[in-house]
């Protein structure tokens, strides 16, 4: 008898529990602002939800009965709680890429180029229709592909305002930076020479791609004129060193060192202004040493043949000059002679 009683007891304290519970999830639900149908369709079958845990709450004879439709109430509570989350997480999401628009197109109106302007604003219409679309939207599914389509409409706009932004930006201390190579020493030769001539016709078009307002493009320009900045400094670099290493050794060798004292006048990391000065230096050092190696060649050619001791000819191959050895007939003459008398 008594635990009927204390059952009774308990199935009484918590169905009071219950309805103030309920009373609660009630209240909750007619403070649900939702402006979309579908998801005021939805609100209503959670309130139909809750008349059919109020009957369970007054009829319930057992205890299953009734922590059942208090676990009825905490699912109907949550999904009220749910719509209204996804309510103003789709209006903020709007509101937000309106604003993004408006500050896009602000920031995209200082830029040149009528091309770009024209796309800038197809683009603003194309996510202002996206946007009522969304707002439109007659249920979740279609509600949620809009604001997937509105975030990359978005994106698509921040990513070609930015692009004109770097471009314009970059564009201008990368002139400097041109303007300032030492183009005439860089023209030593032909090789650098046809890279200073592609940057600055790459340029030339970047600015054009920029007037145009073809942005894209002349962001590519500007990487082919970074990468032929770098090619070009590189290229360089590595004639200085050389030049360097040509200027060391001649320097090794005293018979072609003595007569240039300006050899050692160069610092041991050259400029290009150092190698401006070589350059004009060089051909009289290398005349010099052709010279020396010439008379060095002449005492180390034999005057007489080895059997019968008479004189060589002025034409004989093994009295082939230095100058002569580019030519590729005597060079193989003179080694034909040097197997000979060997």
């Amino acid at each position: 008898m008594m635990s009927i009683l204390v059952g009774a007891l308990r199935r009484w304290k918590l169905r009071r529990g219950l309805r103030e519970r309920l009373a609660g999830v009630d209240v909750e639900l007619g403070a649900c602002q939702l402006h979309r149908k579908f998801r005021r369709v939805e609100l209503g079958k959670e309130r139909n939800k809750l008349e059919r845990a109020r009957l369970t709450i007054e009829r319930a004879r057992t205890m299953d009965e009734l922590l059942k439709a208090d676990q009825a109430l905490t699912a109907i509570r949550n999904r009220c709680w749910q719509l209204t989350d996804q309510e103003g997480e789709a209006a903020r999401r709007i509101t937000e890429a309106e604003a993004k628009t408006v500050d896009l197109r602000g920031r995209a109106a200082s830029l040149p180029g009528e091309s770009f302007q024209n796309e800038v604003d197809r683009r603003r219409r194309v996510l202002s229709q996206e946007c009522e679309r969304a707002r439109q939207a007659k249920e979740g599914k279609a509600e949620k592909a809009c604001l997937e389509l509105l975030a990359q409409h978005v994106g698509g706009l921040a990513a070609l305002v930015a692009t004109a932004e770097a471009v314009c930006a970059k564009l201008p201390d990368l002139e400097k930076r041109i303007a300032e190579l030492p183009k005439a020493q860089a023209a030593l030769d032909l090789g650098t020479e046809e890279i200073i001539h592609d940057i600055d016709a790459t340029l030339r078009q970047t600015r054009k791609e920029v007037v145009l307002g073809s942005y894209d493009k002349a962001a590519q320009r500007i990487h082919e004129v970074e990468s032929l900045e770098g090619t070009l400094l590189e290229r360089m670099r590595r004639r200085q060193q050389w030049a360097r290493e040509e200027v060391d050794r001649w320097l090794s060798i005293d018979t072609v060192a003595a007569p240039f004292p300006e050899l050692r006048t160069f610092p041991a990391v050259m400029t290009g202004t150092d190698v401006e000065r070589w350059y004009a230096l060089r051909p009289r050092v290398e005349r010099l040493a052709m010279d020396l190696a010439e008379e060095q060649r002449l005492s180390n050619t034999p005057t007489k043949h080895a059997g019968s001791g008479y004189a060589l000819s002025r034409t004989h191959a093994l009295r082939m000059t230095l100058a002569e050895s580019r030519d590729a007939r005597k060079l193989e003459d003179f080694l034909r002679a040097v197997e000979r008398w060997g």
